[in-house]
């Protein structure tokens, strides 16, 4: 009869333990799947930022070209003297 009285008594202890353990596995589940949204944002976030590098590297590349391209046209170019 003791027994099952302390039995009864500890349920609700248990209960409560088993309470904070599930919570527990909520926050790490969620802590791990914000973890993997954070990581995805920061690879698509590297990923455009490298695209951005290229388009000014190509953009900046086209433009120096031009420019050597028009000054050394007027040095090439065969216009007759008057």
């Amino acid at each position: 009869m003791n027994r099952e009285k302390e039995e009864r008594e500890r349920q609700p202890d248990r209960e409560q333990i088993e309470l904070y353990k599930e919570k527990e596995q909520e926050h790490k589940e969620r802590d791990r799947e914000q973890m993997d949204i954070d990581r995805n944002n920061e690879d698509k976030e590297k990923k455009r930022s490298r695209q951005l590098e290229n388009i000014i590297f190509f953009v900046g590349t086209a433009i120096g070209g031009g420019q050597i391209f028009w000054a050394s046209y007027l040095l090439i170019k065969d216009t007759p003297i008057k």
